[in-house]
């Protein structure tokens, strides 16, 4: 996927058209869990945390370009088995786990789609997570404009047509 703003919005759009559709429940505790702590293999019912975490490491990747002096962060509860990505070097000292947030997201793109279908009165409050923008509003926030940042990768394309 192309981690520059055209690769980034079309994922962006993505998100809210299909996310709600890579899990039935976002809701179930066993989903969560095995998400948390690896705790089982993501096949059938559970296939779609497959591609949400390969978007939370879209995302960080896309971070990563933006800003260069970030670091990951892998945290292991022992006891728990709770594992954590988070990316450090951010303004401020702040750290952000990219992979939580976009299982969040795709959740609240679930939850809203499934109270706009009830007709619930409070879906509106979840509208924003339906923009196409959402997504890459917050990786860009991550990284602000004018930041130092990194040469992405040539394209597959590139590389062809260099040799």
């Amino acid at each position: 996927m192309n981690l520059e703003d055209a690769g980034l919005m079309a994922v962006s759009g993505w998100l809210p058209q299909y996310a709600d559709l890579l899990l039935d429940d976002f809701n179930s505790e066993d989903v969560r869990d095995a998400y948390r702590t690896f705790s089982r293999p993501w096949i059938g019912p559970l296939n779609g945390l497959n591609i949400i975490f390969d978007l939370g490491i879209y995302y960080a990747e896309c971070v990563w370009l933006r800003r260069t002096k970030l670091k990951w962060i892998v945290m292991r509860g022992p006891d728990i088995g709770i594992v954590a990505h988070s990316i450090s070097g951010l303004p401020g000292g702040k750290l952000t786990d990219p992979m939580h947030w976009t299982y969040n997201h795709c959740r609240n793109v679930w939850v809203t789609k499934k109270a706009m279908k009830q007709r619930l009165p409070h879906h509106s409050r979840g509208a924003g997570f339906l923009s196409r923008e959402a997504f890459s509003c917050s990786v860009l926030s991550e990284a602000p404009p004018g930041r130092r940042r990194r040469k992405s990768p040539p394209s597959p394309d590139m590389q062809a047509r260099e040799s």
